[in-house]
């Protein structure tokens, strides 16, 4: 009993330095995208749901209708910006809290990885809309039982989670059919719970490609026509092996990866990687509670990355700034 006292006690903790940290660096980080988001919560501000949908989207080539609708909401119950973003990222980092717990990591990994990780700094304040959809994955898999409901959300808050979410029912359904295929040679028949997954999935996926289809078309066409970096192609093929190298479960992990290892190629950008990174994390957090050489070497790595963040967020108000 004290020491779960003592667990929620340190996650209070955590989670308030998450709310000031949010609200120290929101202060700074005025340019980038950030300004262009500035613009969106003041822009909606005292306009009714349609007027303000129509200004969202002619100002941000996106239809995320979840960030839309929040900061429609805070906006127009006067809740500054910046505080708003401080909540949304004391949840989002209850999501991943609540997963690391769950997967029974160090507090000392889960304070490092909260508040000193990079990825986690992009999350909680240059990458606005990607926030929301990361919340609620997050959420998906902490709170497993509502896992449709949650990853309907993520990709509503971020269309691009879309591609995790495709990997997951890749990986499950060809380790399924694998298992099913012997069955039906011999008896000519699937089970029915294989059946019904099949409908589910089938059902979610037309709702998911008739909600966003336009979206999604849009963002592969403009991503195809840049040059990649190599350094994202790099990094997801590090966190594949290292995902490989902790996971128990080899050939599932192999064909979650394939999916994000093909839409990196495909799209590039660090948005993937960041899926990559957490399917490492997720598998490598169940190692030694977390305490382990590959958690290690890849928190010293993001730490280096994140001061540099905050040092061009104080100086230039741009944690991406480049001279």
């Amino acid at each position: 009993m004290k020491k779960k006292t003592l667990y929620r006690f340190g996650d209070i903790i955590l989670l308030t330095l998450v709310f000031f940290i949010s609200i120290f660096l929101a202060k700074y980080y005025t340019l980038g995208d950030q300004y262009y988001y500035h613009l969106l919560y003041d822009g909606v501000k005292d306009k009714n749901l349609s007027e303000a949908w129509i200004f969202y989207k002619g100002h941000i080539n996106s239809k995320e209708f979840i960030h839309f609708l929040l900061i429609w909401i805070f906006s127009n119950i006067n809740v500054d910006k910046d505080i708003f973003i401080a909540m949304s990222n004391i949840v989002l980092a209850f999501g991943a809290l609540k997963i690391m717990r769950k997967l029974n990591a160090s507090t000392i990994i889960i304070a490092i990885i909260l508040l000193t990780n990079f990825y986690f700094y992009v999350l909680y304040i240059p990458a606005e809309r990607l926030k929301y959809g990361f919340i609620f994955l997050f959420l998906s898999i902490a709170y497993i039982r509502y896992i449709y409901l949650f990853g309907i959300l993520s990709v509503l808050g971020h269309a691009q989670n879309i591609i995790f979410y495709s990997s997951i029912i890749f990986a499950k359904l060809s380790v399924s059919i694998t298992k099913n295929i012997k069955k039906l040679f011999l008896y000519g028949k699937l089970q029915k719970t294989f059946i019904n997954q099949i409908v589910i999935i089938f059902i979610l996926g037309l709702i998911i490609y008739f909600s966003l289809h336009e979206h999604l078309n849009r963002k592969f066409e403009g991503n195809l026509s840049q040059t990649h970096s190599i350094i994202d192609i790099f990094k997801i093929f590090i966190f594949y092996f290292l995902a490989i190298y902790y996971s128990k479960e080899r050939i599932f992990t192999t064909l979650l990866f394939i999916p994000l290892i093909i839409f990196t190629f495909l799209l590039g950008g660090q948005r993937i990687v960041f899926l990559g990174y957490f399917v490492f994390l997720y598998y490598a957090l169940q190692v030694k509670r977390g305490l382990n050489l590959g958690i290690l070497l890849t928190s010293i790595y993001f730490f280096y990355q994140t001061i540099e963040f905050i040092n061009k967020t104080i100086l230039y108000h741009n944690g991406f700034y480049h001279n």
